[in-house]
């Protein structure tokens, strides 16, 4: 819910991330909301550096870490839990945790470099 909560982010300490800093302080985003529209465009675009080769798959190994992501944040009609997401992608519970926790290192890593990617 808080990446779809603009106010909320421009609130967050996400805004203090360097890129995003520079892209809040190019654009004079001054309100909590303008400044969360900037955090959210930088996570997608993070979030979108996480894209596997071809078209998305739950099955494909190259998209789990994007799939385990864009299942619990960023898909927008309706919220899976974790073992619904972990059966979807075809690992166990166990393997879902281990691979969540690398996809929010990858995820992190994508948006301290989102200066590199334009």
């Amino acid at each position: 819910a808080l990446l779809h909560t603009p106010e909320e982010l421009g609130k967050s300490f996400l805004i203090t991330v360097a890129p995003i800093a520079r892209l809040i302080e190019e654009k004079q985003a001054t309100s909590a909301i303008d400044r969360g529209k900037i955090v959210r465009d930088a996570i997608k675009k993070a979030f979108d550096h996480l894209e596997g080769e071809g078209k998305r798959a739950d099955e494909a190994q190259d998209w789990v870490h994007y799939n385990i992501l864009y299942y619990n944040y960023f898909m927008l009609r309706h919220s899976l839990k974790k073992d619904q997401i972990a059966a979807r992608l075809m690992i166990s519970p166990r393997h879902y945790y281990r691979l969540a926790k690398e996809a929010f290192a990858k995820l992190w890593s994508a948006l301290l470099i989102l200066d590199e990617y334009g």
